[in-house]
């Protein structure tokens, strides 16, 4: 017999699957002891494959390529591994031609301005192919600062002992770092 296979799509991003047929007999044995006239395949790279062909006495064996193009390796990185809450951060994606954050932003390099830990996810695109990547942006709580006085009226002329509480460090008016001033 006279084999001929089609395979559709004609190239695939790894890990998606192609269906691959063949005509011109009358019985098909595939990789896998799989027959039948058409099978579907998930190579993770480009791969080399026969089929036989066989009516009555008479096989026939036909070799094709499944094509895989690779899906982006997608990085994040931050210009901060942790900032406070409120400041702005910028995220950069490396890795793909093109990008899609999920805050809708298009860029490779995006400005976030979370005020908790955030989760972002990253879709980078490249010769067709997609791949997905997340980044956790951690958060740090602005300190919660008190302040009491020794003394809370006093005369002119009169002095008391200020002091702070909720921050591990503290600067005064006047560059005064300690706890009580």
């Amino acid at each position: 017999p006279s084999l001929s296979v089609s395979i559709s799509p004609s190239l695939i991003c790894s890990g998606n699957a192609a269906t691959v047929s063949a005509i011109g007999a009358n019985n098909f044995s595939w990789p896998g002891a799989v027959s039948g006239p058409s099978i579907t395949m998930s190579p993770t790279q480009t791969t080399s494959y026969s089929v036989v062909g066989s009516t009555g006495n008479c096989s026939n064996t036909s070799t094709f390529w499944i094509n895989v193009q690779a899906t982006p390796s997608l990085n994040i990185f931050s210009s901060s591994p942790q900032v406070c809450s409120g400041n702005s951060v910028m995220l950069s994606g490396v890795g793909a031609s093109t990008f899609s954050w999920s805050t809708g932003q298009t860029a490779s390099t995006v400005q976030v301005n979370p005020t908790v830990s955030t989760t972002y996810t990253l879709t980078g695109t490249s010769n067709g192919c997609s791949s997905t990547s997340v980044y956790t942006q951690t958060v740090l709580a602005l300190p919660s600062l008190s302040i009491s006085a020794a003394n809370t009226v006093l005369c002119s002329g009169e002095s008391t002992t200020l002091s702070a509480f909720g921050a591990s460090t503290y600067t005064w008016n006047g560059s005064i770092t300690n706890t009580n001033v």
